[in-house]
């Protein structure tokens, strides 16, 4: 089978929702065979993607990152901004917040321009360590800096951070924010029903009220 035929049948597989995690390590190896040409790295990405997904298995998140590294070693194949956000998430969630800001800064030795699912998952991991306010000034700092300005989920997850941090009134704050000076963003349910629920949980339920108040 040449390589474009079997990258259809990974994308294939992957797309079925019924590949299996064994089957899935298998397909990485055999991809890593093909030399004329090599397989694409979205191909890679699919299979990257469709490993996290597999709930089931707390091992998958160490297992995708060592795949990493065997893909990252020269092969012709060059990992893009959407393999190291699905790494980088990885990291966060495995508890590696250090590893993951190691895989930004090799993506950004790359000369590659991060995104912000790139960056969702640092916020989400720094909030998740109570490292809040590095959360903010990546938010604000650094996201702004690399043009890559925080959009909705951004916002959602540092609004998150502060109200699992028992910071109720900060997230209020920043939620009132992104409605006066962030005129092409509109805050969803999700944002709101984060902040009401903390208010509920501080024993302020009044205080809900004010949300719109700008």
């Amino acid at each position: 089978m040449k390589t474009r035929e079997f990258e259809s049948l990974v994308k294939k597989r992957c797309r079925s929702g019924d590949l299996t995690f064994p089957q899935a390590l298998r397909f990485f190896d055999h991809l890593l065979h093909f030399r004329d040409p090599p397989p694409s790295i979205i191909t890679f990405n699919f299979l990257f993607a469709s490993m996290v997904r597999m709930d089931n298995l707390s091992s998958r998140y160490p297992t995708i990152l060592s795949l990493f590294n065997r893909l990252a070693r020269p092969r012709g194949i060059s990992p893009d901004v959407c393999t190291y956000s699905i790494c980088i998430d990885c990291c966060t969630r495995a508890n590696q917040v250090g590893l993951a800001f190691v895989l930004l800064g090799r993506l950004l030795k790359d000369k590659r321009t991060p995104d912000q699912m790139v960056f969702t998952p640092l916020l989400k991991g720094l909030c998740r360590d109570n490292r809040i306010s590095e959360a903010a000034a990546m938010m604000f700092v650094k996201m702004p800096k690399l043009g890559c300005p925080p959009d909705l989920i951004s916002y959602t997850a540092l609004i998150k951070g502060y109200c699992s941090a028992g910071k109720t009134a900060s997230a209020t704050e920043l939620l009132n924010k992104m409605i006066r000076e962030r005129a092409d963003l509109e805050p969803d349910v999700i944002a709101f029903s984060t902040v009401i629920d903390g208010f509920c949980k501080d024993g302020a339920v009044s205080k809900a009220f004010h949300l719109f108040e700008v």
